[in-house]
């Protein structure tokens, strides 16, 4: 028989839990009764420091697969690393071909390979449709300019009925609608391939204040009021680029606006804002910057912010589109 007793000890006057076991024995014809304790002191201490052991144990091996995975297995992925870096870098417009250095790893090398085969496929397309756009765009130029002049010496025909006169404007101003179209592809071309290189130090102020001038008669004609704040910016780009550039920001900021609107112009040293009255829906940033991307009314190439869009890449500016109150704002950060 087992008993569960508590055991008290005389010197510590301490209770503590334990195990007996009793039995009686014959010893020289007497019966007595024996009982044999045990405390569970002893057996509780070891099963704490069986614990302890256990959770030491176990931090350890924590820590070891830790620093095994930080040193080791991060200098084993370290190849693979790289060259997501040099992807992500990766620009189809540059001249610069993707260039991957060999590693120990076979799997790595058979994916380095692969990626490079596929980035010089991709450049040889991109160069291929770049071209074909350049090339087609030059000679197109011969047959709108012979077809506009045709056209200024059919129209100035005065037996021309009223029905044929029309017909004839329609196509004056497909025509030039085409010829525009194609100057700015040609535009595009030269932007991305770096081609304008007359850099020089422009004062953006008074740039901005001499197409004000310019677009005068605009702005009067839909009763437009023109608002500036204009510190004093110096900036070393292409003029040429430049003037296209507030061309393209004038016009958009003109044509979108409504009449008896407002057109505030804010300059500081580090941006330039371009805001506007408009209807009060908010457009639609994914896309605004692309190619031929315009609004419903719009009778332009939807290509002027595309052009303003590389104009600033190839400064290093940003250029974004929000929603001010009333206002559309586009605001370019030097």
């Amino acid at each position: 028989m087992i008993l569960y007793i508590l055991i008290l000890k005389r010197k510590r006057r301490k209770k503590e839990e334990g195990r007996a076991v009793s039995s009686i024995i014959t010893l020289n014809g007497n019966n007595y009764l024996t009982t044999l304790i045990v405390s569970r002191a002893d057996t509780e201490y070891l099963v704490q420091i069986i614990g302890l052991i256990t959770l030491v144990l176990s931090i350890g091996l924590l820590l070891t697969l830790f620093i095994t995975n930080r040193y080791i297995l991060n200098g084993l992925w370290k190849p693979f690393y790289k060259t997501l870096a040099e992807l992500k870098s990766f620009n189809i417009s540059d001249n610069k071909s993707l260039i991957l250095k060999s590693t120990k790893v076979d799997e790595f090398n058979e994916l380095n390979d692969t990626v490079q085969l596929m980035s010089l496929n991709v450049k040889n397309d991109f160069q291929n449709l770049k071209e074909f756009t350049e090339n087609a765009s030059h000679e197109m130029q011969t047959p709108l300019a012979v077809i506009t002049s045709k056209l200024d010496t059919l129209i100035q025909d005065e037996t021309l009925k009223t029905d044929q006169y029309e017909q004839i404007n329609d196509i004056y101003a497909a025509t030039n609608k085409l010829a525009r179209l194609n100057q700015s592809l040609l535009l595009l071309v030269k932007i991305e391939n770096n081609l304008i290189a007359d850099i020089e130090l422009l004062r953006l102020d008074i740039l901005i204040e001499e197409k004000i001038k310019q677009f005068y008669e605009l702005t009067n004609d839909k009763q437009i009021k023109v608002e500036t704040h204009l510190a004093i910016k110096e900036i070393s780009a292409s003029k040429y680029l430049i003037d296209i550039l507030l061309n393209n920001l004038f016009s958009n900021a003109i044509r979108h606006n409504i009449s008896k609107g407002k057109l505030i112009i804010i300059l500081n040293t580090d941006k330039l804002l371009f805001k506007n009255d408009g209807l009060p829906q908010i457009l639609d940033k994914s896309n605004m910057f692309d190619r031929f991307k315009k609004g419903n009314k719009s009778e332009g190439t939807g290509l002027g912010l595309a052009i303003v869009k590389n104009i600033c890449t190839l400064n290093n500016w940003t250029i974004s589109y929000f929603h001010e109150t009333s206002f559309h704002v586009f605001k370019i950060e030097f």
